[in-house]
């Protein structure tokens, strides 16, 4: 039987794989300059936080770590 969980976890997953590219862009555009156009960018929606590990771990692991304040 599918684990219920799991299939939410992979949609979360494949949103914040996109706006971790999203943010990847826009930092290579020169849209973002600071932590803190970073933080705004990423919890824009609500969807995501810097207080969540899985995001944080996101950032990191996309050579975003430097932007995570």
């Amino acid at each position: 039987m599918p684990d219920p969980d799991s299939s939410t976890d992979s949609a979360f997953l494949a949103r914040l794989a996109t706006r971790v590219t999203e943010l990847r862009l826009a930092i290579d555009l020169g849209e973002i300059t600071t932590p803190a156009d970073f933080k705004a960018a990423l919890e824009r929606g609500g969807a995501f936080t810097l207080d969540d590990v899985r995001v944080w771990h996101a950032c990191a692991a996309a050579s975003l770590g430097r932007w995570l304040g």
